[in-house]
């Protein structure tokens, strides 16, 4: 009986917490075939979209597609993060077409062979002082070859 009673005194004290979601103000799209990365940065404006493509570093010994699709959010959050911070942007979604390292962003954790990256990744979150949520894209890759202007 006075278990009953503690939970009584203990559920009177919770104090319930208001969500605060966030619309995105700007959408990351991130694709990683093989060795080089592309990203699209749409931000409020739907027309305004800014396009990155880059090699990945060598130096980084990336052995798994895990561990090359975690590098490309961190190339692609340095990069865009002139755009970001001059937008003012205090909510960013980021799309990938890989599900492991949604999940990692979001749980803000990580397996030991990806740990040191996502941790890169969310130190330069905090640095920007954005919200991010990350999504998995489900179904057929968007290649970006063929919307990228010719270089």
């Amino acid at each position: 009986m006075e278990e009953i009673f503690w939970w009584k005194v203990r559920i009177e004290k919770n104090r319930l917490i208001k969500a605060s979601i966030q619309t995105p103000k700007a959408i990351l799209t991130i694709d990683v075939p093989y060795d080089v990365w592309r990203n699209t940065l749409r931000l409020q404006n739907p027309e305004e979209k800014i396009w990155f493509l880059g090699d990945q570093c060598k130096k980084w010994r990336l052995s798994s597609s895990n561990q090359r699709e975690t590098a490309a959010v961190l190339c692609s959050l340095t990069s865009s993060e002139s755009f970001l911070k001059n937008k003012q942007n205090t909510a960013l979604k980021i799309q990938k077409y890989n599900s492991t390292t949604s999940q990692n962003l979001n749980k803000r954790a990580a397996q030991a062979s990806l740990r040191k990256l996502t941790n890169r990744i969310l130190n330069v979150v905090v640095h920007l002082n954005i919200k991010v949520h990350t999504s998995h894209i489900r179904g057929k890759r968007i290649y970006f070859q063929n919307l990228l202007p010719d270089q």
